[in-house]
């Protein structure tokens, strides 16, 4: 008997199912818009032992943020069997697999949804999830997989401040970021701002995010007009704000760095017009008047000076009034 698959929950926008040797393999199309959305997918009509494997493709062209999937298994009681965050054979090393045998139920109950609680810039985003059913005769050896896998072996930079993706090479005194995916940290090394100008046709959407850290407040700048001043966790829209994305901005306002290297100094989190963009940044020195505030000994020193005078100036009007 073929299965039947039931979707539930969330969006989709499509599935096919194609048979081959035994029960073949299922593709599924859907769509993560927040960091609290689950879709859930349930086959049933199984045979009961038969081993499958389900992963998830999150590396898709119609995304401009890759989802950070996170792909779990349940029995019919909603008990879960299995889970993954990273270890996809595919997808671009934030997509999830894992491995499991069918119950006696004859289902297979899975869920997709963001993980890591669905921070700003990983919760959203269209995947694919295959699920590849073999009959119990022609099952491979494997077992159930658990969290941890690693994306096998791509490279994860970028998914937090802690990690950012770092320059490809330093132009000129510029960092130069070269076809990097959006919506992730980036960092160069920097004491008080930075400015950022796009490569080829890259344009700037968004700051999804700034660094955490005991600095709390920037300033972004786009050419002679100052957006306004920015914490942790606020989100900048260049589009919503200024009606179209730029090619340019300037953050300003850096008073202590964020981590331990130069790695870690200042990450940003930043989107893109496409799903990947290139873009260079540099350091923007202090301002000499920024640099020129007197120490509070020095003010208290001319403020000495000033009663000084104004004493000295007493006295002489003083003088000339009395002779």
């Amino acid at each position: 008997m073929k299965p039947r698959v039931e979707i539930y929950s969330g969006v989709r926008w499509g599935w096919e199912n194609k048979f081959g040797d035994g029960l073949g393999w299922r593709r599924f199309l859907g769509n993560l818009s927040s960091g609290t959305q689950v879709d859930k997918y349930k086959l049933d009509g199984l045979t009961p032992g038969s081993k499958y494997r389900a992963w998830t493709d999150n590396d898709l062209p119609s995304n401009r943020c890759n989802p950070n999937t996170f792909l779990s298994t349940h029995n019919d009681s909603g008990f879960r069997l299995g889970f993954d965050d990273n270890s996809s054979s595919v997808g671009d090393g934030f997509a999830s697999a894992l491995t499991g045998t069918v119950g006696s139920s004859g289902n297979i109950n899975l869920n997709v949804r963001a993980a890591g609680g669905g921070a700003r810039g990983q919760d959203r985003g269209n995947y694919e999830l295959f699920v590849d059913v073999y009959n119990p005769q022609d099952s491979p050896d494997f077992s159930v997989a658990t969290s941890g896998g690693g994306g096998f072996g791509k490279e994860m930079r970028g998914l937090t401040q802690q990690n950012p993706i770092l320059p490809n090479s330093i132009q000129n005194g510029w960092q130069v970021f070269n076809k990097v995916p959006g919506c992730r940290w980036f960092d160069p090394p920097t004491t008080y701002g930075f400015e950022f100008q796009s490569l080829e046709d890259t344009l700037f959407t968004e700051i999804l995010d700034f660094p955490v850290g005991d600095d709390q407040q920037f300033t972004v700048a786009v050419g002679d007009s100052i957006l306004g001043n920015f914490s942790p966790g606020d989100k900048l829209d260049f589009v919503s704000l200024l009606g179209y994305p730029v090619d340019k901005f300037r953050i300003t306002g850096i008073d202590s760095l964020f981590g331990p290297t130069a790695e870690t100094a200042f990450p940003i989190q930043l989107a893109f017009q496409e799903r990947e963009g290139s873009f260079k940044m540099r350091q923007i020195p202090r301002p000499i008047d920024a640099e020129a505030v007197p120490e509070p000994g020095s003010i208290l020193a001319a403020n000495g000076m000033l009663l000084w005078f104004a004493a000295m100036r007493h006295i002489l009007r003083k003088k000339r009034q009395d002779g």
